[in-house]
């Protein structure tokens, strides 16, 4: 795709301010021995042994069985580690295993995880499956490395991915399956740092035991600080020194609220700050982030002179990039620096990070709170769109990439409307529409639902290819998948549609429109309208089932010489009375000629019924945004109404009507009424009304339609 250099830049460098790279503070590693081991089942038992971590190991005797293909889903000899990792985060699995007798038949066996996931985030090595993380202690076909304990991260004869990673952060099973037994295991070892690209020891007659990380700081309430939420500078967890915090001083230089290394004092915002702030030091925060998604991350700080930077992580990650505080003039003088961060959801550690200081402040800044908040896409236009009703897809609602879009390249290719990266160009049917759409890529709508039930979704569409398919989510709710035909360029538009049951809608759920596979770039341009059933779609539908009958029966000019002779029109009153009109082809889709778009009948007596169907929810809806007229004879200005309403309801056109009495007389032969297209002239409530200059005089009736 080609992108507009300076467009491209420009959209670029916002997103960058809105989500800055992350710089990785990684995890600490997970360290597991023997005794950590639950739910040994089987052949499996915890033994005592001297050289092995904290003086156990966990052994399998040796039965001459095994399973060498691939895991079992429903094993009958396991175990299981718990623990917590982070999500996001690859971690290379080392274990410290040993072979009974130094045989090589006893020195395999099997890792499973209960939700790590691959590249593309799909689900790997499940609990409960056939795949897993095969490991085998000889290094060679020969196994001269099989001597004593030794570690091993795979298998020589198979290439595996050497690290996990976990679809959430939070509590994870490991479970270890047989696949040669006689084998034994006292350490596990997932190093997302220390020993990410490095073995904890040797393959063979290893004595090293990893150390088990220090106990994690704990909450200061006693309950993890919520997200969404604010969080005070001086709730920092318990734990001391290089747990819940580091302070290059050891005494609260403050002297307020708590007795330990950081220095906290009186904030004139009420509560207390820390302060006295130097480079390198941090403070741990134990927090529960509600829902993944983007936050609004704002931090109170203070400084006398330029201040200096910090940065915010959360579960090891740092998510905002650098802050920098400003002079703001005194130590009590406060100001906000904000931030949009991605967050997953899950209980995890929230640290405060001071970076740098500079000279004449002396130190970084002082600190209050730290406030983060939902952040959510908002309307376009200020107000939800409401539904029933029209949306135009260039109207997407405001908030960047992730929130009122996903786009996958940067800059607006068509250069109009709006400065987003979504791709907007000119429409042939005036306004503007998205084009150079590509897999995956949504648009989100801020809608207000006036009542739940069923409904119809029709999207406008152009496309040189086909291939392509879209549908729309109601927050939880999907329509079907509508599938993109070739219309015959990117400006000759069709409508396809999808259909979907809002019974459990919220009426505030948001709308996204989402492009699906296989779809090629520069494939889809389109143009959303979403509409109820129409409460008269069983009328129309047995009215143009009895005049399809008639016209096989009569055929098209028996019609006309039957309506000519005055014969009775089939069907009841009510649909009698609909509407009437000249009973020529309908026009084509797209591309006819100028005369071919308009429908005349005399006032000589000859009345033909209007093909509804067709005129309804087929070709005036392919008529919008150009200017055509239609010519019907109708009984009265109510009927005429009722038809325009009813235009309006199942194909969602803005239409100009007029009526007139040509001879002053209540003939209902003479009786007409134009049907004008107008999109330049789209009222923006409803603004119905019918004038009347008397008897023997024009008098029109104008149905102006909101969509």
């Amino acid at each position: 795709m080609v992108n507009k250099a300076l467009v491209g830049l420009w959209a670029t460098c916002v997103l960058s301010a809105l989500h800055p790279a992350a710089a990785i503070a990684a995890p600490p590693d997970v360290v597991l021995y023997a005794s950590d081991a639950a739910n040994l089942h089987g052949n499996w038992a915890r033994v005592a042994d001297a050289t092995a971590a904290g003086g156990q190991l966990l052994a399998s005797t040796d039965k001459g069985w095994a399973t060498t293909s691939n895991p079992l889903a429903a094993p009958a000899d396991y175990f299981d580690f718990t623990f917590n990792a982070v999500a996001n985060t690859p971690y290379h699995l080392w274990t410290r295993i040993r072979a009974t007798g130094n045989n090589k038949y006893n020195d395999s066996l099997f890792a499973q995880f209960s939700d790590t996931v691959d590249a593309a985030g799909t689900a790997v090595w499940g609990l409960g499956t056939t795949g897993g993380v095969t490991i085998n202690l000889a290094s060679d076909a020969g196994a001269l490395s099989v001597n004593l304990w030794g570690w091993q991260d795979g298998a020589y004869w198979l290439t595996q991915p050497k690290t996990v990673t976990f679809a959430a952060t939070g509590s994870h099973t490991l479970r270890i399956q047989t696949r040669e037994d006689g084998v034994q295991l006292d350490q596990v070892v997932l190093s997302a740092a220390l020993y990410l690209t490095s073995a904890p020891g040797t393959v063979s007659s290893d004595t090293h035991i990893v150390a088990k990380p220090l106990a994690p700081s704990t909450p200061y309430t006693g309950t993890a600080l919520s997200v969404p939420g604010t969080i005070e500078a001086d709730a920092f967890d318990n734990g001391g020194e290089g747990l819940a915090y580091h302070d290059a001083t050891p005494a609260n230089s403050g002297g307020g609220y708590r007795d330990t290394g950081v220095d906290l004092q009186v904030a004139t915002e009420n509560g207390y700050n820390v302060g006295w702030v130097a480079a390198g030091e941090w403070l741990n925060y134990s927090v529960n982030v509600a829902t993944t998604a983007d936050y609004l991350l704002e931090a109170r700080v203070a400084s006398y002179g330029p201040g200096g930077a910090f940065h915010v992580e959360f579960a090891g990650r740092n998510v905002t990039g650098t802050f920098t505080i400003p002079n703001t003039g005194g130590w009590q003088n406060w100001t906000t620096v904000s931030t949009r961060v991605a967050l997953t959801a899950g209980p995890q550690v929230m640290r405060v990070v001071f970076d740098t200081a500079t000279a004449s402040a002396g130190d970084v800044g002082n600190f209050n709170w730290l406030r983060l908040s939902t952040v959510t896409s908002a309307p376009f236009s200020g107000a939800a769109i409401a539904l029933p009703g029209t949306l135009h897809a260039e109207n997407f609602d405001n908030g960047g990439e992730g929130l009122g879009y996903h786009d996958v390249s940067a800059g607006n290719t068509g250069g109009q409307y709006r400065s987003t990266d979504v791709d907007i160009e000119p429409s042939s049917l005036g306004g503007f529409n998205v084009g150079w759409m590509d897999t995956n890529e949504w648009l989100a709508y801020s809608v207000n639902v006036a009542t739940t039930g069923a409904y119809t979704v029709r999207f406008q569409v152009a496309s040189a290819t086909g291939g392509g398919q879209l549908h729309a989510s109601f927050g939880p709710t999907n329509t079907t998948t509508a599938a993109v035909p070739n219309t015959g360029g990117w400006q000759t538009w069709t409508t396809v549609t999808a259909t979907a049951n809002l019974d459990s809608l919220t009426k505030t759920d948001p709308l996204k429109v989402s492009v699906l596979p296989p779809l090629k770039a520069d494939s889809l341009k389109l143009l959303a309208s979403f509409d109820t059933p129409s409460k008269n779609e069983s009328l129309w539908q047995q009215y143009a089932a009895a005049q399809n009958s008639r016209r096989k029966m009569l055929g098209s000019q028996g019609l006309r010489d039957h309506a000519r002779s005055g014969g009775p029109i089939r069907g009841s009153d009510e649909q009698r009375r609909v509407a009437r009109v000249g009973d020529r082809e309908e026009p084509a889709v797209n591309g006819v000629h100028a005369d071919r778009c308009t429908r005349e009948c005399s006032s000589d007596g000859i009345e033909h019924e209007v093909h509804a169907i067709a005129l309804g929810s087929k070709h005036l809806r392919q008529l919008r945004g150009h200017r055509h007229r239609v010519h019907v004879s109708v009984a009265s200005a109510r009927l005429a109404r009722k038809l325009a309403q009813h235009v309006h309801e199942r194909a969602g056109i803005v239409l100009q009507l007029e009526w007139s009495r040509a001879d002053g007389k209540h003939s209902p032969a003479a009786d007409s009424c134009d049907f004008r297209v107008d999109p330049a002239n789209i009222p923006t409530k409803d603004d119905t009304h019918v004038r009347s200059k008397g008897k023997g005089q024009r008098a029109k009736a104008r149905s102006r339609l909101v969509i």
